[in-house]
């Protein structure tokens, strides 16, 4: 990529290029991360401004070069190292080059070659505040304390500590109490060194330790000064809730309003209304904070939250009002919470274009690469004023396919129909709300849906789905459980599909259909790190079983477990990211052992968010040819397994847009169980002796362009390993096209892939 410049001085020295080169003791993440926080740090006039137009980088008015800018940089550089620890950072050598081989320029180049040196550590850490609760608590939890003896000093630890003292204290009725109210003072000199009664020999020991290993000592106190009201604690007095509120009402004409009806509950929260939009059971359910407990933050934040979570509401205020009772010694605080409603009802219709990229639903076969539909949804956020989200949608559409996705040579694949409704009430119903103790965020859902699907020359299928779902947060983790989780699939074989079965009987167990009756749970986690703040993973596991209790009585019942995970962790930097998924699955028809899973449990490798040098539904299972030369190619497995890693960049922007660039790669597979007649033993079938040569591998570049509402992505990847060549699979050379081992198809070694977000 070019790099010009333009209006640059005549004749004078300016800055060209800066750059900044770390010496630390650290892992190469971290330092590529602390030189570009480094960068950040120098001096304006040294830091070289851009401007991306159509993809080319260009300076914009770069600065005349100063040599006392680079001093002011380097005090700058200081306060950053010396907030992370680093007292003893040096600079090694500035260099600065001067190039006048361009006419009418003198381009300036300066680099900074920085040595961080040792990091401070924490050695003694203790906590000396007056009020003896305080301190109290502080020493409970010292073993969750953020400041740990032997690890590395920042001030960032230092003030985190101090939040997770403040929240602490907060929750235990100190409701004042704020980080300025607390001070750090730290004392990097050991008493011993300037004791009379210290073994000289021993001293000098130490100060030859101390310069190794350079260490802190911390105290952790109530800041001088501070008003006294902050280390009281606060009983709830009146807590008023205005369901009602306007957006732009004056909160105290609000308050003062004599023609609002006053509802006061048994536990003596009241809520004051002019409507009646909502039930104020409703209200009130949504509420922790209850007159006579101590203030506890965690709650208000529980209270708040659960009213702007809950899509009935758009916005919450809170009114806070400190006071001692003159019958009670004990301050109170009184809680007013202003709810502005939401817009009660919402109707789009929108025009869609998609890709069909589900792994195991319904829709698996459909043969589709395009599919366009017309979508109408209607919202009613407050159903029979609960504050209940009730929401249905209709959709109409068209799939499109080229001619070898399916039979027949129409470009039009299917046409589809689908309808569906659910109920998300804002709690849990029994039995989970006393089995739950104390959860985050709670829903209760009813799904209701259906689908008719005509593919064509192929079949018909139709599928009436119901699940009663149960969904609660515990700090990051997210529990969802549907039980019953009933879905009925019906499929009518068109006279084509069963000649086709007839040439290829193996394709038969891909076509069963029956009841689904279960129960289906699933977990997903996001973990960031105290200590890495750059890196994020998260963990999705779901599991789904359907006839276990229920197939001996309900007829047609399908029996059959399944288990997916997926795991995702990703590495940011300040212009660029890396990105990692490792995903798999496995399922097991239990009824009869030797036969797969439903097909529309089945899972399937290909398309733009999985294998991406092929196309959906177009790899495995394992090393088998049957289906690459059958005339139906559709490829489906109970066994998936699937790595991916990006990295993604920068590039410029594009009409405002910024446009990103990655470079990836993917292995992985399908694979079944058993073999099924008439296959050869052993076809599509996992083994671990045959996993190497089974796996599929995968590479290529992508764009990403980033409308804020949407992030459009192309992908351009090319089969490294495609298991259905000779040997092993891996290419040999770069070729257009490659024959399987037979020798009697050639295969595509490329694949163009369009997509809407990430793939993952």
């Amino acid at each position: 990529m070019s790099c010009s410049s333009k209006s640059y001085p005549v004749g004078k020295p300016f800055v060209y290029k800066s750059s900044v080169s770390l010496k630390a003791p650290v892992s190469i993440e971290v330092r590529k991360v602390m030189e570009e926080q480094l960068y950040n740090y120098l001096d304006d006039s040294l830091k070289v401004q851009t401007k991306a137009v159509l993809g080319f980088k260009r300076r914009v008015d770069p600065p005349i070069f100063d040599s006392a800018n680079i001093e002011r940089s380097k005090t700058f550089m200081k306060n950053y190292f010396n907030s992370l620890g680093y007292y003893s950072a040096k600079f090694d050598t500035v260099i600065v080059k001067y190039d006048a081989s361009k006419p009418n320029q003198i381009r300036t180049e300066i680099k900074f070659f920085v040595s961080a040196g040792k990091q401070l550590k924490f050695d003694s850490i203790w906590y000396d505040l007056k009020v003896p609760e305080l301190e109290a608590i502080a020493i409970e939890t010292q073993d969750k304390a953020l400041m740990k003896k032997g690890e590395g000093y920042s001030k960032q630890v230092v003030g985190q500590e101090l939040d997770r003292l403040v929240s602490l204290y907060r929750n235990k009725g100190y409701f004042k109490i704020t980080r300025a109210n607390l001070a750090a003072e730290f004392d990097s000199i050991n008493n011993a060194l300037i004791s009379l009664d210290s073994d000289p020999f021993l001293l000098i020991k130490q100060t030859q330790e101390r310069r190794i290993n350079p260490t802190v000592d911390f105290r952790i106190i109530q800041r001088p000064g501070t008003d006294s009201t902050a280390f009281l604690k606060y009983t709830l007095g009146k807590i008023t809730i205005y369901p009602e509120a306007k957006i732009d009402e004056d909160k105290a004409g609000l308050m003062a309003d004599s023609g609002l009806l006053t509802s006061v509950g048994s536990r003596g929260v009241a809520v004051r209304y002019r409507e009646g939009k909502f039930t104020n059971k409703t209200v009130r359910r949504f509420n922790t904070l209850l007159p006579g407990n101590l203030y506890n933050e965690e709650q208000y934040f529980k209270t708040v939250n659960a009213f702007s979570q809950s899509g009935s509401w758009q916005q919450v205020d809170v009114k806070a009002n400190t006071y001692t009772d003159s019958t009670d010694t004990i301050p109170k605080v009184d809680i007013n919470l202003f709810l502005t409603p939401a817009k009660q009802y919402t109707l789009k219709i929108d025009i869609e274009g998609s890709q069909n990229i589900g792994r195991n639903g319904v829709n698996v076969l459909t043969g589709s690469f395009f599919g366009l539909s017309v979508v109408g949804n209607l919202l009613n956020r407050n159903f029979n004023r609960s504050a209940i989200q009730w929401n249905s949608n209709l959709r109409g559409g068209v799939e499109m396919s080229n001619k070898n996705a399916g039979i027949g040579n129409s470009i039009f694949q299917s046409l589809l129909f689908s309808a569906g409704t659910t109920f998300s009430i804002p709690r849990l119903w029994p039995p989970f709300s006393t089995l739950i103790k104390k959860p985050g965020a709670a829903r209760t859902f009813l799904n209701i849906g259906g689908g008719y699907n005509e593919r064509n020359n192929f079949y018909t299928l139709t599928n009436l789905n119901i699940a009663l779902g149960f969904e609660w947060k515990k700090r990051t983790n997210i529990w969802t459980v549907k039980i019953p989780n009933v879905e009925f699939v019906n499929l009518k074989r068109s006279d084509s599909l069963v000649k086709l079965i007839e040439q290829n009987p193996n394709i038969g167990y891909q076509f069963n259909q029956g009841l689904v009756f279960g129960v289906a749970v699933g977990f997903q986690k996001d973990i960031s790190y105290r200590r890495k703040p750059n890196q994020n993973t998260y963990v999705r596991i779901n599991a789904e079983e359907s006839g276990l209790m229920t197939g001996s009585f309900i007829k047609n019942t399908l029996r059959f477990w399944k288990l997916d995970a997926e795991a995702r962790h990703s590495i940011a930097f300040p212009k660029s990211k890396w990105a990692f998924r490792l995903t798999g699955g496995y399922g097991r028809n239990y009824e009869n052992t030797t036969e797969t899973m439903p097909f529309f449990r089945q899972f399937v490798a290909g398309g733009p968010n999985s294998m991406r040098a092929w196309r959906l539904r177009q790899l495995g299972p394992g090393s088998s040819l049957t289906f690459d030369t059958a005339s139906f190619k559709d490829r489906l497995g109970d066994i998936y397994l699937e790595a991916n890693a990006e990295y993604r960049f920068y590039i410029a922007k594009i009409l405002g847009f910024p446009v990103e660039g990655a470079l990836f790669a993917d292995i992985g597979n399908i694979w079944n169980r058993f073999s099924q007649s008439p296959l050869p033993a052993g076809d599509g079938v996992f083994s671990f002796k045959n996993l190497y040569r089974d796996l599929a591998v995968a590479g290529g570049f992508g764009i990403r362009w980033d409308f804020s509402y949407l992030r459009v992505r192309l992908d351009i990847a090319y089969k490294m390993k495609d298991p259905v060549r000779a040997g092993n699979g891996w290419l040999k050379k770069l070729e257009y096209k490659t024959p399987n081992r037979l020798g009697n198809r050639e295969n595509k070694n490329y694949a163009i892939q369009f997509g809407i977000d990430y793939p993952f």
